[in-house]
């Protein structure tokens, strides 16, 4: 429903107005006023969206009304002037104000309806355009945490000025006072061990975090918050400037704050702090380094505090006198539990060393690993495609593990994975090995053979030989080779006149007695009394 004001000196006239427009039903509500003093009393009380104003009248006309209005920036009134014929130059004035249109006095109830039905188009067009407006920035409002977000990626892309961060930044009411700047990124720690915890306990504890971080800690500790993924948050402190003083009296703060979250919250977090640094474009280098000096919670522990300072002097010189050539020999022998040990082991000696290491120094020795495993793999002309499917790249993903403890459970699967391709490759490869050992007992059974004979053949070892055909077969090779003779020494017992030496000798057995003796030895009768059975 619209409020509709209609000015004007002379009774009859604004009565009839009012008359006709109440007349058309049209919801609306029709307020009047005699001269501009009243009508600006009125219009400062109730909301008017359209008025019909007579130019010329006492005390305040229609174009002084309009004047007050443009000081009071009330603009926003749909206004359609009254005048005479005498009273035109006033008319044309009071267009410049932005009134729409203008009646010529006196007026006729046909011209009344007319422009009523114009300033109502008017006004329903200004209803929507109000009401997208209020969509528009309730968008915008609902948005903010999005274009903060892509705001910061942009810093740490390197794609934003100082004038373009400075504009964005007023827009998102971020602190920007002074131009020298320093991140720290908050980690929450939301798995306890021993603990099941379901996805809407996390994402409440996640929620929790932020609401106190934005409601209580924000403007008591200066910081501008962002949140970038699930449970790191990156604190971005705008410095009044860059002496030791005021870096370690910002560290202390920001103890205060984990101590607090921990106290009014039960949440723990950790944290990574980067230097300061002057200049939009170095954001992004306190970032990276904030989140390296998170980092060393692997090596140190969660729930503390960790400065890239401390760190930009440790060691580079821990000695794990990592073996590459025993690694890859306890692959290829599929040896898992030395393997794992000695993992477990290097790992410890890492975590403990005096100065500490370099974290670096960790995702070196993951690498290590990583490479003979895939490099035995690919000798064995095994893909190793399945440890890369979709995002998954192990070469990267041990940077997102929190512990020694995950990055040995990670790399533990790992190895276990790829030791059961390797056996199951190896025992793919032994039976075909092993079913052509047999084709070819098979078919030259006659001959004088030996492990040495099959080795040449096949190119592997007399042990390796030995050792497959016993695990496939459950028979030494000149067990099955025995088996083999004897099974046609009783076919041609049975089914041809030969005699016994020649059946010995088709059968491969050089002499008669030998035959005979190993014959009855598996058949418990001799040859001569199978052939009567």
């Amino acid at each position: 429903m619209y409020n509709i004001l209609i000015v004007d000196d002379e009774q009859i006239c604004r009565d009839g107005v009012a008359k006709m427009i109440n007349g058309l039903n049209d919801h609306c509500c029709v307020f009047t006023a005699k001269n501009g003093i009243e009508a600006l009393g009125i219009i400062q009380n109730q909301r008017i969206h359209g008025m019909m104003l007579d130019v010329k009248m006492p005390h305040m006309d229609g174009l002084q009304l309009l004047e007050k209005l443009r000081e009071l920036k009330i603009d926003d009134i749909a206004t359609v002037i009254l005048s005479g014929h005498d009273e035109f130059e006033y008319a044309k004035k009071a267009m410049s104000f932005g009134t729409f249109d203008y009646i010529l006095k006196p007026v006729d109830d046909k011209e009344v309806v007319e422009i009523y039905l114009k300033m109502r188009l008017k006004l329903d067009a200004q209803d929507k355009k109000e009401k997208e407006m209020v969509k528009l920035k309730k968008q915008i409002a609902e948005s903010k945490p999005i274009i903060k977000e892509r705001l910061f990626f942009d810093i740490l892309r390197g794609k934003i000025d100082i004038d373009a961060f400075r504009d964005k930044a007023e827009f998102l009411n971020l602190d920007i006072s002074s131009d020298c700047y320093r991140v720290a990124l908050l980690e929450l720690e939301t798995k306890t061990a021993g603990v099941k915890q379901t996805e809407e306990d996390y994402q409440a504890q996640v929620i929790s975090l932020e609401n106190f971080l934005e409601g209580q800690l924000k403007t008591k500790y200066g910081f501008n918050l962002f949140h970038l993924n699930t449970d790191v948050f990156v604190l971005l402190f705008c410095l009044a400037g860059l002496s030791g003083e005021g870096l370690r009296r910002e560290e202390a703060a920001i103890a205060e704050m984990r101590t607090e979250i921990l106290a009014e919250t039960g949440l723990e977090v950790t944290v990574g702090i980067g230097n300061g640094y002057q200049g939009v474009e170095n954001i992004k280098k306190s970032y990276y380094q904030a989140q390296n000096a998170l980092r060393y919670k692997v090596l140190m522990g969660k729930g503390g505090i960790y400065s890239i300072q401390d760190f930009e002097q440790v060691s580079n010189d821990f000695i794990f006198n990592f073996d590459t050539e025993r690694l890859n020999m306890l692959i290829k022998t599929n040896q898992k539990e030395p393997i794992i040990a000695e993992m477990k082991e290097t790992f410890a000696k890492l975590g403990s060393a005096t100065p500490k290491t370099d974290i670096h120094m960790l995702y070196l020795l993951c690498n290590k690993y990583l490479t003979s495993l895939f490099g035995v793999l690919a000798e064995s002309s095994i893909g190793i495609m399945t440890f890369f499917e979709g995002n998954n790249n192990p070469f990267s993903e041990m940077v997102f593990k929190k512990s020694i403890n995950e990055i040995q459970e990670w790399l533990t699967a790992i190895i276990e994975e790829v030791l059961q391709k390797l056996n199951a490759c190896r025992k793919e490869k032994d039976i075909r090995i092993v079913s052509s050992i047999k084709q070819f007992l098979n078919s030259r059974f006659k001959e004088e053979i030996g492990n040495k004979l099959l080795a040449e053949q096949f190119g592997y070892s007399i042990n390796y030989i030995g050792q497959i055909f016993k695990n496939e077969a459950g028979l030494t090779i000149s067990e099955y080779l025995k088996m083999i003779r004897l099974s046609h020494a009783k076919k041609l017992l049975k089914e041809t006149p030969l005699k016994i030496n020649e059946v010995a000798r088709e059968s491969g057995f050089d002499d008669q007695q030998y035959f005979c003796a190993v014959f009855k030895k598996a058949m418990g009768v001799t040859p001569s009394e199978y052939r009567e059975l």
